[in-house]
């Protein structure tokens, strides 16, 4: 029988609270952490995500949607992603779309019946009508490297225009004559 955050606690001398806090993240003292790392370590405890999700009503789960996994944009952008996620204790499960509307509705609605707690969709091309469709499904979205007007969700873009002039102005700054 797999050990349960009661044998945690038991073991470590703490209350459940307590190992629920540490679990979740939170602040404990550093002798309880220890205690608690210990005996999660001899039970070989591990957390069962399933039932957690149903407690708390999350999947701690982010679906990422993205156009090409070879774009090396992305992908460097999804590695760090990754990485916050997993410090937080969430996971991801990335879809590729091939940057074909149909294909990407069919994985976001996959990723919807997974119960994912959000999206997080990199493409250089995303409708309005498309996100407000999801968003009305109660989806929390975040479109990376897009932005669809009048749209009631977050958007990370970076300013090409205001980068090439930038770009432009150093180089002639610092006295170059032929930029191409």
């Amino acid at each position: 029988m797999s050990a349960t955050i009661k044998d945690v606690a038991r073991l470590s001398n703490v209350s459940i609270a307590t190992v629920s806090k540490y679990l979740n993240g939170g602040n404990v003292k550093e002798e309880n952490r220890i205690n608690i790392e210990n005996a999660i370590d001899k039970l070989d405890y591990r957390v069962n995500n399933f039932a957690r999700s149903l407690k708390i009503n999350r999947a701690m789960t982010i679906g990422i949607v993205v156009d090409s996994i070879t774009n090396t944009f992305y992908t460097g952008i999804i590695s760090v992603i990754e990485e916050f996620l997993n410090e937080k204790g969430y996971a991801s499960i990335v879809c590729e779309t091939k940057e074909n509307d149909d294909i990407r509705r069919k994985r976001m609605d996959f990723l919807l019946r997974k119960g994912v707690d959000g999206f997080i969709i990199f493409t250089t091309n995303i409708s309005a009508d498309f996100l407000d469709y999801y968003i009305k499904k109660g989806a929390a979205i975040v479109v990376v490297d897009s932005i669809a007007d009048g749209v009631d969700c977050d958007f990370v873009t970076s300013d090409n225009i205001s980068g090439a002039y930038q770009a432009t102005e150093h180089f002639i700054l610092k006295g170059h004559k032929k930029i191409a």
